[in-house]
Order: structure tokens, then sequence, then C-alpha cells
């Protein structure tokens, strides 16, 4: 099953999805897992770190940071990055990317790469059969 959403609209203070957004989503039903890949034509996560007053120096920084929980949007947030990360890839065994700038995450590394893309992608493949699995574990 596919599912595909295309969204213009004016540049708001979001962080990950300001400008264009696409949402597309794919539910395999012989290998049992949901991906989803959202992407934005935005700032990016390091510009939007260096427009709210973060001192950080690369893309990779900005990836790191954003693990680790830091927010743009006040101190009680900036859960979801870090908690959906480990959600996904520990509770789930599932996969989580981020590409932002000239960075990428996957696999719990960061890598730099030879291109550019001025906003954010987020990729995640979820198994849908994971055995055991408790959210609860992953909640801050």
């Amino acid at each position: 099953y596919w599912f595909f959403f295309l969204m213009i609209r004016r540049p708001p203070r979001s962080t990950l999805f300001p400008y264009t957004t696409l949402f597309r989503s794919h539910y395999n039903s012989f290998r049992k897992y949901l991906e989803v890949c959202l992407a934005d034509s935005g700032h990016g996560l390091l510009q939007t770190y260096l427009n709210d007053g973060v001192e950080i120096q690369t893309h990779a920084d900005a990836i790191n940071q954003a693990l680790l929980g830091l927010s743009t949007k006040g101190k009680e947030r900036g859960f979801g990055i870090p908690t959906s990360n480990k959600m996904i890839v520990k509770g789930l065994k599932g996969v989580f990317v981020i590409l932002t700038g000239n960075s990428m995450l996957i696999d719990n590394k960061v890598i730099n790469l030879p291109v550019t893309w001025k906003g954010t992608i987020v990729v995640l493949r979820i198994p849908i059969t994971a055995e055991n699995f408790n959210y609860i574990k992953y909640v801050e």
C-alpha cells in the first residue's frame, strides 16, 4: 500500500518542516514493515540552530545535538528525535535516517556526504512484527 502527500505552505517557525513538505509511506505486507519518508526544503537543522543563537559549526554537529535532545523550542522539548530513534532502532530493530545539509545519520552513525540538501529528510523503516516491544521503555 502506498500513500503520498505534498504540502506547500508559507514558512512558519517549525524546525523540521517549514516550507515544502513531502510525505510518502509504503507498507510492505510481505516483509512486514512500514516505510515513511518526510522531506522539506526548509533551512535544515544547522541553520535552524544558528537562527536561534546556538553555536554549532557543522551539519553533523547539528544532527548529534538533535540526537541529544537539543531543541530550539524550549527546555521541555527535544524528545522527539532521540526518543523516536531509540524506539525504532533499538526497540523495534528498524531504520532511522536523517539527512540535512551534507550530513546523514544512518545506523546511529553520522557521516558526511559529497552533496548538500538544503532542508531535512527523515526516513523510517518500522517493523510491525517486533516481539516483546514495549514503547514505555523509551518514553521520557
